[in-house]
This record gives C-alpha cells, sequence and structure tokens, in this order.
C-alpha cells in the first residue's frame, strides 16, 4: 500500500512541476508579445501618420559645380516640413544640375535654388538672365582685406586721379558708381573662399584648400551686373582705380552720394556764394607794348596793361561798369 499512495505523490510532484513550467513560458511570451506591442505603438506614435520622400544633400553643395549621385539622398520628411512645388522627390532629377548658391549638408534641394539643365555647368550656369558677369582686379585693401566671398554684396567705388592729359585745375575726386552689387566669383572659386572640389575615378568627391588667383599681385573680383553697368566699371576701371565696399547681405537700402573731393576733404572748398572771377588776355604785337587782360570782378570789369617785360603798368589801368 505504501509503495503505490508514494509513486501517486510523484506523479501529483511531476505534473505540477510541467504545469507550472508551461504557466511560466506562457507567462513570459505573454510580457515579451505585450512589450513589443507597447514599443511599436511608441513607435508609430512618434512617426507622423504621412510622409513625403523629398531629396536633401548629404553633403555642401557649391554653386557651379553640377550635382552627382553621392551628392544626395532621399528622405521621408513630415508633411509639414516640406515646401510646397519646389523639392525634388528622386535623385535622377537633380543629378547633373548645377547649385546657383551654397546648399548645406541635410537641407532640402530646392528647385529655385539650381540652374536650368541646359544652362551648362560653371559661372555661366548661375549668372541671372539678363545680366552679365564681369571681372576686375583690386588690391586685397580694397578688396575689403580679402572678406568679400562669393555670393557677398558690395559697392563699387571709383577714385580717379588727374594726370598730365586733364584739364589745369583738375582735382582728385572718388565717387559711389554702383550700389548692391552681387559677387559672383572670388579668383576662380565659385563655391566659397579658398575651396576646390574634385571628383576621383570611384565617384568620390573630396574638397581641400586652394589659393586664390591674383594677378600682380591683386585680387580678381566677379560681379554680376546689367550690361550697362558693366560699361561703367570697365571705363572706371580705365581712368581710375576701382574700391570694393562690403554691405550686409539684408541691407537693400540705396544712398545718394555726391562724391568726395580733394578740396572738400581738406577744407579747401570755395565759398558757393564768392564772385565769379575769370580772366580774358588780348595779346599785341607791337614791340614795347606788353599783353593787356581784362579782369571781370562782381560786376566791375577791369582793363590791366603790362610791359614788354611782364610787370604791370599801373598808370593804365581802366575801370569800367559792366
Amino acid at each position: 500500500m505504501q509503495p503505490r499512495a508514494q509513486t501517486g505523490g510523484r506523479s501529483k510532484a511531476y505534473l505540477f512541476l510541467g504545469v507550472s513550467l508551461v504557466a511560466a513560458v506562457l507567462a513570459a511570451v505573454l510580457v515579451v508579445n505585450l512589450l513589443k506591442r507597447a514599443q511599436k505603438q511608441v513607435e508609430q506614435a512618434r512617426q507622423p501618420s504621412e510622409t513625403i520622400d523629398v531629396v536633401v544633400a548629404t553633403r555642401n553643395l557649391y554653386m557651379g559645380l553640377p550635382i552627382q549621385e553621392g551628392d544626395v539622398a532621399v528622405r521621408a520628411l513630415a508633411p509639414e516640413m516640406v515646401p510646397a512645388d519646389v523639392v525634388f522627390t528622386s535623385i535622377d532629377q537633380t543629378v547633373g544640375r548645377t547649385p546657383k548658391e551654397r546648399i548645406l549638408a541635410s537641407e532640402i534641394v530646392r528647385s529655385e535654388r539650381l540652374a536650368r539643365r541646359e544652362a551648362g555647368i560653371g559661372l555661366n550656369a548661375v549668372i541671372t538672365p539678363g545680366k552679365r558677369a564681369i571681372s576686375i582686379a583690386v588690391k586685397a585693401e580694397e578688396a575689403v582685406a580679402g572678406f568679400v566671398n562669393p555670393l557677398n554684396y558690395v559697392d563699387v567705388i571709383v577714385v580717379i586721379k588727374p594726370d598730365d592729359r586733364d584739364a589745369a585745375g583738375t582735382r582728385a575726386i572718388s565717387k559711389t558708381l554702383l550700389q548692391e552689387i552681387k559677387v559672383l566669383a572670388v579668383g576662380d572659386t565659385l563655391g566659397g573662399a579658398g575651396s576646390e572640389t574634385t571628383t576621383d575615378s570611384k565617384g568620390k568627391t573630396t574638397t581641400k584648400k586652394k589659393k586664390s588667383t591674383s594677378t600682380k599681385g591683386k585680387r580678381t573680383i566677379t560681379l554680376e551686373v546689367t550690361l550697362e553697368e558693366a560699361e561703367q566699371i570697365s571705363l572706371a576701371s580705365a581712368k581710375g582705380d576701382i574700391v570694393l565696399a562690403l554691405r550686409a547681405d539684408i541691407d537693400i537700402t540705396q544712398v545718394e552720394t555726391h562724391g568726395a573731393k580733394v578740396d572738400a576733404l581738406v577744407g579747401l572748398a570755395p565759398k558757393e556764394d564768392a564772385p565769379l572771377t575769370t580772366m580774358a588776355v588780348k595779346r599785341t604785337t607791337g614791340p614795347k607794348e606788353g599783353p593787356k587782360a581784362e579782369v571781370v570782378s562782381g560786376g566791375d570789369t577791369i582793363e590791366v596793361e603790362f610791359n614788354a617785360d611782364g610787370t604791370r603798368e599801373e598808370s593804365n589801368n581802366k575801370k569800367k561798369r559792366r
């Protein structure tokens, strides 16, 4: 009788143990499923209900340099983060296009920031239709000590100094020729000061520092101007020196100036209400008589005679009323 009772107790113990293990496994599976479901719900809650595929830059893109496949990628963004009708949804739409301005890494590639596909590459692709590109050579100190970079805006000042061929009495003068002029390039650099982008045989693009092109100690600055403005700059370069004044990108004010003259600069400018004095010289052919002159001062005219040796003849002076 005892062995039977003992055998039945062991069976019950094994059965209880098995049921407990099964229950533990089921509970563990249930907990894991609940955790996965909760995590999925959290991820779904974090993600927007709807996304839009847009093309973004994977690295900094510079104007004048065509976009390659490794330069852009497609990202899913929320609709409220995507501008309407100015983005691309496929990489093929942007490859080969030329940026008209710098595009930063992870920034959306917008259509208005790219040149037309038929516009080509390089400087000609970034010139605004109807405008022209003209280059001028200026000294470093005349170009804001090298702080002028592509896409900055400058005012163009011309300084004209008289030479022997100019009329007597001509003084040096400086004048603001043009205002709010866009800089397209500094030296032969379109993408920014001192940067050069190259592509190896594997299609990998790298950017490195390089020196800007200079001509005889001067720096070449390329400006975007109208045809009439290009004519003015060409004449100013031939007759004088060009100086650039850097202005803030958000500053669009136009200031009327009257230029600067040497006499006014040092306080020697004549008074506007001073009487106008002119002299007309009449020369005679007599051997002993000197030249005669009429001096007009205010409303009076004085006839002055000079001796043959150039001294003034006081006795023959005649005063006339105009």
